[in-house]
């Protein structure tokens, strides 16, 4: 008896190291967001050197689960608790990494000055923190219909990335000379869409943990929550990064482990 609530403790433990770890993610992506509404450039070389705590937390949290599994085959409630852990911290750590890429922007931006305005963008990072706020939420609570929200706010983001790329479309064409500005703002969008779509994969661990049913929210598989196509716009602007090889839970909305 003793052993079985040591392993109940033991997961719950990994459960409050995905919520440290989604805290760290999701306030290094706040911070980029601040960093570029201001041309922070102090405060994006923080969430530069925040990455290397959050791949930590990755490989730690990944050591840890399989160590528990190894000790004792989980029952199935468990093992899909457990895989869950590992696919949301590879999709956290994915987040941090777009937070470092809207970092690097800012970087390439320099300092402040008169020129293509960054509020759309900003309204667009608003959107998404709250859908991974609301993913983590519902991790960590099991709500199902939290999880479901998240998947149905995805559309809307998807549509705000596609209003904002053909408007910096548009911006460039009419004035040349903002060109560089405008293309660093529609990769910003785009890696926007792609940590909402991370956002998602973290609300369907939640259904899967729940119910058992994987990738719910893909091909309609789930009534309840009605797909529009993943990426309106079509192809990124810039290829993404090759994702990290890791366990093989699947590929997610955005065809990251």
């Amino acid at each position: 008896m003793a052993f079985v609530d040591a392993y109940a403790d033991a997961i719950h433990r990994l459960d409050e190291q995905a919520t440290t770890m989604g805290q760290a993610a999701s306030g290094m992506l706040s911070q980029a967001l601040t960093a570029l509404a201001q041309r922070n450039q102090a405060l994006a070389r923080q969430v530069l050197a925040a990455d290397d705590d959050i791949d930590a937390k990755d490989a730690t949290m990944e050591r840890d689960v399989l160590e528990l599994i190894s000790l004792l085959p989980p029952r199935q409630d468990d093992l899909r608790r457990l895989a869950s852990l590992l696919r949301v911290a590879r999709d956290l750590e994915r987040v941090a990494d777009y937070a470092c890429d809207i970092a690097e922007v800012v970087l390439e931006l320099g300092p402040a000055q008169e020129g293509v305005d960054v509020r759309d963008v900003s309204a667009l990072g608003a959107q998404v923190l709250t859908m991974l706020a609301d993913a983590l939420t519902a991790l960590d609570t099991r709500d199902t219909n939290l999880a479901r929200a998240v998947n149905r706010t995805d559309d809307e983001v998807d549509a705000g990335y596609a209003r904002i790329h053909q408007a910096l479309v548009a911006l460039m064409e009419q004035y040349p000379h903002q060109i560089r500005e405008a293309n660093q703002l529609v990769l910003v969008a785009r890696y926007l869409e792609r940590v909402a779509d991370h956002a998602v994969n973290v609300a369907e661990m939640t259904v899967f943990t729940v119910e058992g049913r994987r990738r719910p929210f893909h091909h309609g598989g789930d009534p309840a929550s009605p797909r529009a196509p993943a990426n309106p716009m079509g192809p990124p602007v810039e290829p993404a990064s090759q994702p990290e090889s890791g366990p093989d839970l699947g590929k997610g909305k955005d065809g990251a482990p």
